[in-house]
């Protein structure tokens, strides 16, 4: 007899704890996409070396981020939901931002090279065919 207390106990102990928790995850829901979005785009910022040729705008992306997921601790939805959609639009300006820099630099530097061998040939220096 004392088993069966013990397991309808339980049961209801159960069922208690997951209709709490789990409403409270259910309300949750748009918080986290919004919160997994913005830490998709910062690691595909991360991706494209944002930390290299676009470090402040990632600092920034990293800054809000890390206040959206203060704010959800704190259980502040909607401003954390809004900081999350930010870190998202700041990371993806990361991303923008480094293949942009890192595509000048490349052009920069074929640039360069081109003349090199611009003046090599213009000086006669280009070798026999």
């Amino acid at each position: 007899m004392d088993y069966r207390l013990f397991r309808t106990l339980l049961f209801v102990t159960s069922v208690a704890f997951f209709l709490a928790f789990g409403s409270a995850r259910a309300q949750s829901s748009a918080d986290s996409a919004a919160i997994s979005a913005a830490e998709q785009a910062l690691f595909a910022a991360r991706e494209a070396n944002a930390d290299r040729w676009a470090p402040r705008a990632l600092a920034d992306a990293q800054a809000a981020f890390d206040a959206a997921l203060e704010l959800q601790f704190k259980r502040k939805r909607s401003s954390a939901e809004q900081m999350a959609k930010r870190a998202e639009r700041l990371a993806v300006l990361a991303t923008v931002q480094s293949r942009y820099t890192e595509l000048k630099d490349a052009v920069d530097r074929k640039a360069t090279e081109n003349a090199g061998l611009r003046r090599q040939l213009l000086m006669g220096q280009g070798g026999s065919w």
